[in-house]
Order: structure tokens, then C-alpha cells, then sequence
């Protein structure tokens, strides 16, 4: 109502019986979301679950990093190239 229709904070908190600092951080979430920008806090459980998917995608690459790091490291300490994947017999 504040953004799309121009009411004053005022206006609403009265018609629909709200705190006008808590309106005032609604508005202000909602307008950094239209932005383009992602909530700190989810508000819905819709971004909620993007932020856990999200989470899990940056562990899940840290992971992955550890363990290209390690395989680096035990392919230098037994002279073998990383990329060839056939270098020793099974």
C-alpha cells in the first residue's frame, strides 16, 4: 500500500492496526527485495528454503575445494599427474 498505491505510513498502520517502525521494516525489505537484493532473513518459507539450498551449495564447494586440494597434495608426494586418471592399475 505504501509503495504501489502512495499511502502514507500513517494511513496504513491505522487501517490495518500496525506498529509504524515494524511497517516501516517491512517496506523498506520489500523494496531492497524488489531491487534485486536477497533478505539476511527469510521472511516467507519459500526464501527460507533458498537460503538453506544456498548454504548448502557454499559447504558443498568448500568441500569440494578441500578435496581437490587433497588430491593435489597425494598425487605431488607420489609423482602422479592429477589429471590422468589411469596411472595406476586397479
Amino acid at each position: 500500500m505504501v509503495l504501489d498505491q502512495g499511502f502514507s505510513y500513517r494511513e496504513v498502520c491505522r487501517q490495518l492496526d500496525l506498529g509504524e517502525t515494524g511497517l516501516r521494516r517491512w517496506v523498506e525489505q520489500l523494496q531492497f527485495e524488489r531491487d534485486g537484493g536477497v533478505p539476511k532473513e527469510a521472511l516467507t518459507d519459500e526464501q527460507k528454503k533458498i537460503q538453506e539450498l544456498e548454504s548448502r551449495i557454499h559447504r558443498l564447494e568448500r568441500e569440494k575445494a578441500i578435496l581437490k586440494k587433497l588430491q593435489r597434495s597425494w598425487c605431488r608426494t607420489r609423482s602422479i599427474d592429477p589429471t590422468d586418471r589411469y596411472t595406476e592399475s586397479a
